[in-house]
């Protein structure tokens, strides 16, 4: 969602209430979506970088153009200003022990939870433990 949300706003396309995230498996999709909804046509074979059959020339092959950007010119960068992004390093720690730990006052034994699947198995032994610890769980399949 927050991919198509900058999407949106670089294209400063209109938000699709119909629109499902499981509709675009994939950034090719994605794409896709902005060049219908700018109008543009899709990428040839031989724009993408397909080699042509032999003996074969194309107009495009011929005379390489700059395409046209819809939104004006397209700025082009360099590596310093990435080099100039802080880095974000994780760094080990030590969990504390479970003394030291405040409760969380949430009682599992006679509560409902809800739990969805998945294809890890994740789902799977959350469920064995929330019923071990007493809850009713309530398991929806994964689709």
């Amino acid at each position: 969602a927050e991919v198509f949300a900058a999407v949106r706003a670089n294209w400063h396309l209109e938000r699709d209430e119909n629109l499902q995230l499981r509709d675009f498996p994939t950034m090719n999709h994605v794409a896709g979506w902005v060049r219908d909804k700018l109008g543009m046509a899709a990428p040839s074979a031989a724009a993408a970088g397909a080699p042509a059959a032999a003996g074969e020339t194309t107009p495009a092959a011929a005379a390489p153009a700059a395409p046209e950007h819809p939104h004006g010119k397209l700025i082009k960068g360099d590596l310093r200003a990435i080099d100039a992004l802080p880095r974000r390093i994780p760094v080990p720690a030590l969990r504390p022990s479970a003394e030291q730990s405040v409760a969380t006052g949430v009682e599992l034994k006679g509560a409902r939870v809800v739990v969805r699947g998945e294809s890890s198995g994740v789902a799977d032994a959350l469920v064995k433990r929330l019923e071990k610890a007493g809850a009713t769980v309530l398991y929806g399949p994964a689709e």
